[in-house]
């Protein structure tokens, strides 16, 4: 009878455990799901640094297999990353640490991940840490595509601002010349020595539009490659300028006085802008007669 009782006891603790192991091997299968399913890296790690979970984006960013890993040391399954940021963080996140790294790339994919270290704590004592690495490779590589948009959208509109720049201002001065010189031309036509000479200043200032509006495409070219600068004769630069400027000049009686100027490396749009807004506004905010002195002397750094 003793037998027969004993033998009962242990088929219904044997029945007990059976159905406890099936309980934990569901909560086991249960976990893992939940981890597999995280678009996150996830890797779970007991109070000596072994691996105790691997979810299957983690094992398929490391190149590993989960099986592989579990029971395994941080060390032993990446001994290239020995004393990296990851390995160091791990470790004081097993000492009680919550660490993020926020930009962390990795050296095996190339991508850029969020790293969150978690310490697993319980009665205070820190059994284990959870490692989630999240993916922002496709954030970054929109964000930055929005970032080159914006600069690309930025360039256009200070190309648009020049060709504005150009149009009401610039080309002034060779439009008032064309215009009248065409007012000349046609008061003088029947004398071909005065039509010929307002002709050639017509065709001289129309070049010259035509020169300010190509320094302008070709300032916009140069922005979009990157090399804005280039040698630029600051003689010839004041010589447009004095071109374009020629009737207010003579109307004013401006005199000059210019010394040889440098060639420098500079943009020569805005070099051109810079002479003459210099040059109009030294005519137009003065009396007849003005003087004009122009030179250049080399500074100490």
């Amino acid at each position: 009878k003793l037998a027969l009782e004993m033998e009962a006891t242990v088929l219904e603790r044997t029945s007990e455990l059976l159905k406890k192991n099936e309980e934990l091997r569901r909560q086991k299968e249960f976990v893992e799901t939940i981890l597999d399913s995280s678009v996150d890296l996830i890797c779970v790690y007991d109070n000596e640094g072994r691996f105790m979970a691997m979810n299957q984006k983690c094992a398929e960013g490391s190149r590993v297999l989960k099986g592989d890993v579990i029971g395994k040391t941080f060390e032993q399954v990446y001994p290239t990353m020995l004393d990296s940021d990851v390995h160091q963080n791990l470790k004081k996140a097993l000492q009680g640490q919550l660490l993020l790294d926020s930009i962390h790339k990795s050296p095996d994919t190339n991508h850029i991940y969020s790293n969150y270290y978690v310490p697993l704590v319980a009665n205070n004592e820190v059994y284990g840490a959870v490692v989630i690495a999240h993916d922002n490779t496709g954030i970054i590589e929109v964000t930055e595509k929005f970032k080159n948009a914006n600069e690309q959208l930025i360039r256009t509109n200070q190309e648009l601002e020049q060709f504005a720049y150009i149009a009401s201002h610039d080309l002034q001065e060779p439009l008032r010349k064309i215009q009248t010189f065409s007012d000349l031309f046609k008061q003088n036509i029947h004398d071909p020595e005065l039509a010929n000479k307002y002709f050639e200043k017509i065709n001289t200032s129309a070049r010259r539009m035509a020169a300010l509006i190509r320094d302008v495409l070709n300032y916009s070219s140069l922005t979009r490659h990157g090399d804005q600068y280039q040698q630029v004769d600051l003689n010839e630069i004041i010589e447009n300028v004095k071109t374009d400027f020629e009737l207010l000049i003579e109307e004013k009686g401006v005199i000059f006085h210019q010394d040889k100027l440098p060639v420098i490396r500079g943009i020569s749009p805005q070099l051109n802008q810079l002479f003459s807004n210099l040059i109009s506004n030294s005519i137009k905010f003065s009396e007849n007669n003005p003087v004009i002195n122009i030179s250049a002397e080399k500074l100490a750094a």
